[in-house]
């Protein structure tokens, strides 16, 4: 069943045909399994919810609302879950310590970002890193209505070296990346042109405040992130949040920890494909 709020977005079709969806809604956030996944969420589910340009508004853990379209994922997973990686949001309000700074790489509308931001209060801040254009649009605005003033926003992507990236647009607004590595059946056929830097390099510029928590999800190049900010990784020692959604992603990732003296684990309610990291 969707939570009290969640019921309400429904109009009275989809409030009928909702409980019978029940067994596809759990194939979908549960199963590691990616056969028909597209179509439960394109075929299934998605028609039962209002069009764009609808939108409602959700609360974040720990406080702050952001405003979702009802057919994009991340309103959707909401709607199926009672909320956005609420494990995940808990582990990393948990580690940030108030006053020191939360990076988060692909902040996408501001799901995490909101969370950090008041996290760390006043006297901390956010760096929030999103590549597209319109994913910063609806930040920018979800931080304004928050009247969040901590959180200082790039428009770039983030990778190992620096330059001009292509970002590979995806049917979803959190499916965009600058690999080819599209979330399956999420690949829209189009792509642009947007700035990559380390982020060892706007980390310096920043001041080199000192970092509690780093969250990385880039949809493929969480590695390439992670090699661009080796000096950040070395002095901070932050706790990371990575998604490494394929097995081969999960093995590098793996490495990498191993290689830097981090512990990898997946707690207990951790969305498939997320990852915590904490320096031993």
């Amino acid at each position: 069943m969707p939570s009290r709020k969640a019921w309400r977005w429904l109009g009275p079709l989809a409030r009928w045909l909702w409980p019978l969806t029940r067994p596809v809604r759990w194939y979908w956030l549960r199963s590691e399994r990616k056969l028909g996944k597209g179509f439960v969420i394109d075929r299934l589910l998605k028609p039962l919810l209002p069009a764009p340009p609808a939108t409602f508004s959700s609360v974040l853990p720990g406080g702050g609302t952001v405003l979702l379209q009802h057919r994009e994922d991340i309103a959707l997973v909401t709607m199926l879950g009672g909320g956005f990686e609420i494990a995940e949001t808990r582990f990393l309000r948990a580690a940030a310590t108030p006053g020191t700074t939360a990076v988060d790489v692909g902040a996408n509308i501001g799901m995490l970002t909101i969370p950090l931001a008041l996290a760390v209060g006043s006297s901390g801040t956010v760096l929030a890193f999103e590549p597209h254009p319109e994913n910063v649009r609806r930040l920018r605005d979800n931080l304004a209505r928050n009247g969040l003033r901590n959180v200082g926003v790039h428009e770039v992507a983030l990778g190992a070296e620096p330059g001009v990236v292509q970002l590979t647009l995806g049917t979803d607004p959190a499916y965009h990346s600058t690999t080819d590595e599209v979330y399956e059946g999420r690949a829209g056929g189009g792509s642009i042109s947007v700035r990559a830097e380390r982020l060892d390099q706007l980390w310096r510029q920043a001041g080199e405040p000192p970092v509690s928590v780093l969250k990385v999800d880039t949809e493929g190049s969480e590695l390439a992130v992670l090699r661009g900010a080796a000096l950040l990784l070395e002095r901070c020692r932050p706790v990371l949040l990575i998604e490494a959604s394929t097995r081969r992603r999960r093995e590098e990732l793996a490495a990498f920890a191993a290689d830097r003296r981090y512990a990898l684990r997946r707690p207990p309610g951790f969305a498939v494909g997320n990852y915590a990291l904490e320096p031993k």
